[in-house]
Parts: C-alpha cells; sequence; structure tokens
C-alpha cells in the first residue's frame, strides 16, 4: 500500500474515536449509536485493510481506544442525566450519519467473517509450511475478493482471466518484522530493503518440479512485470494436486524440472520479480497446470500447517 494510504487508514480510526472522546453527543441515543456504527466500522477496517505498516497490532490499540473514549462520554451522560432522544436538526443528522455508517461496517464485517471459511464445494490442498522458521503475515487470503485480490480471475466473462485461473484462492505472505516492517510507510524502492526478501523458500509437500523460471529480474517497487506475471516460480506436483510458488529471486532457485522434493527442500528464495508490487510470497495450489501453460488450471483452496490462512492473519513457522 501507498504511504499515504496507510496514513489514512490509521487517520481514520483515530479521527472518529476523537470525535466522541472531545465532542460527545448530547442525547444517550445517539452516543450509543455513535459507539457501535463506530466499533462496526472498526472492526470491517481491522479485518479488510492491511495491517502492516501501520502494524498487525494496531486495531488491537484502536478499540481499547474506542472503548476509552465511549465509557467516559457514557459516564459524562449518566452524570448529567442526559436526554434519551436527539434534539435538533444537527442532532439528528449526527444520529443518522453513524447509523448509516454503522450498517456500512457491519455488512463489510460479516462479508470480512465469512472469508475465514474455505469456499464451499471446492477441494481444499494441505500443505506444510512453503516458508523458514519465522513470522509471517498473510496479505491476500480467504474466499471473499474483500480479502483475496486473486479471487477476480473467477470471473469467466474476463477473457484474460482465463490463462490465471489456477491462482484464485491464492495466499500471499510477508515477513513481520517489528523495524523493517516500518519501511512500508515510506515505500523504497530497492527489493533488499523489506524484511522477507532473501528468505529460503521450501518444498511443502512431496513431490516433483514439474516447471521452473529462474531469470527473470527483481522489479524495483512498485514496478510490476506484466508480461511474465509468476516471474521466477516452481510449479510442483504433489499427490493429486500442485502448488506453485512465485515471485522468487533471479538465480536462486535450487530444483530443475524433474527434480523430486520432500517438505522441507530448499527450492529457492523470495524475491520480486513478476507481477509483484513488492517482496512476497505468492503460493497456491491447483489441478491441471502443465510446463507450457502453469496456470491455467482449475483453483483449489489452501490449507498451510492445517490452517486456512485469511489477510492479517500472523502465520509462525517452525524450524524443520
Amino acid at each position: 500500500m501507498s504511504p499515504l494510504l496507510n496514513t489514512a487508514q490509521l487517520l481514520l480510526p483515530l479521527l472518529l474515536i476523537a470525535w466522541i472522546l472531545l465532542l460527545p453527543p448530547k442525547a444517550r441515543l445517539t452516543l450509543w449509536v455513535q459507539g457501535l456504527g463506530t466499533a462496526a466500522l472498526l472492526l470491517a477496517m481491522a479485518w479488510i485493510a492491511l495491517w502492516a505498516a501501520p502494524p498487525w497490532w494496531t486495531p488491537w490499540v484502536l478499540g481499547a481506544a474506542l472503548v476509552m473514549a465511549w465509557t467516559r462520554a457514557l459516564r459524562m451522560q449518566w452524570r448529567h442525566q442526559a436526554a434519551w432522544l436527539p434534539s435538533g436538526g444537527l442532532a439528528w443528522l449526527r444520529f443518522t450519519l453513524f447509523l448509516l455508517l454503522g450498517t456500512f461496517g457491519a455488512f463489510y464485517a460479516g462479508q470480512a467473517w465469512e472469508a475465514g471459511r474455505p469456499p464451499a464445494g471446492v477441494p481444499v490442498a494441505d500443505i506444510a509450511p512453503p516458508l523458514a522458521a519465522g513470522q509471517y503475515l498473510v496479505v491476500h487470503g480467504g474466499s471473499q475478493p474483500l480479502l483475496n485480490g486473486h479471487m477476480k480471475t473467477l470471473d469467466p466473462e474476463v477473457e484474460r482471466f482465463a490463462p490465471w485461473r489456477g491462482q484464485s484462492y491464492a495466499v500471499d505472505l510477508i515477513a513481520l518484522d517489528p523495524v523493517r516492517s516500518m519501511l512500508l510507510w515510506s515505500q523504497p524502492e530497492a527489493a533488499s530493503a523489506y524484511a522477507i526478501h532473501g528468505t529460503p523458500v521450501l518444498a511443502p509437500c512431496a513431490g516433483t518440479v514439474i516447471a521452473t523460471e529462474n531469470t527473470r529480474p527483481d522489479m524495483p517497487v512498485p514496478k510490476m512485470d506484466r508480461e511474465r506475471m509468476l516471474g521466477n516460480f516452481v510449479l510442483l506436483q504433489c499427490r493429486d494436486f500442485q502448488v506453485v510458488l512465485a515471485h522468487l529471486q533471479p538465480g536462486s532457485l535450487s530444483v530443475t524440472p524433474g527434480v523430486a522434493v520432500i517438505p522441507g527442500d530448499r527450492l529457492g528464495l523470495v524475491g520480486n520479480s513478476g507481477n509483484s508490487s513488492r517482496p512476497h510470497l505468492h503460493v497456491h495450489a491447483q489441478r491441471g497446470g502443465t510446463a507450457d501453460d502453469p496456470v491455467r488450471a482449475e483453483p483449489m483452496a489452501l490449507r498451510i500447517g492445517g490452517h486456512y490462512p485469511v489477510r492479517n492473519d500472523r502465520m509462525i513457522f517452525r524450524a524443520r
């Protein structure tokens, strides 16, 4: 995300909390509607917006600040025996505004909640962690387009999506680093500035390498290679499904087509090649890909280490 978007993502909740804290409504009903409406909107943002910079714990801090501001306003109204209903046009306008905001927030929070379950009727592939030991954040993942941008390729009406259908339930991972993650505010151009860059990518299943690419350059952030979307990648045949691991560093692959691997074998290093706006690991499961057309396939949902990943999930991978 751009620095401007990161700032707006933090500033909007702070303004809504400050409104309750510094200018609480006079009517009790309005305060309840404003508090619940703000809570619903913040909950939707906590699940839908990406919390990397600002960091993953920010929604918890904002939630605690909202509870404190709302509690203080409720106590003030109780002491002053405030009226229940708003009085005057501006008071009713405030009531209506937060009623609408709350409805909006509740709707999208419900959509985000649904994203936490594997899509109905879609086969699920279980794999081991595809990265070396560390803490990672899910950037795209889940079964709703709001939280997983890959799902747009499910649209059969868009012809250009057909070659990429296999990646429709893909998961994108970045590394959690309390210091280097703050670099995301300024979005440095060098791929090496990002915490996940250079992290070993591991075979997530026992299988055979079908296809690889190892020569595409890392892109400067936020530019993307639209011609070779996967960049450097490995396509693995694992039992009755395939796994694609993409956007790897050029020259880092340690496997070639025909090589057999077991879980934990090193495949390469995380890079920023292909259609990648910043360094991350793209991983997805599918059926039917070929060496010549690796992602024109039937998509599968993905569980990693028994967990179905959704945006903003923190995933801790242990050493193997």
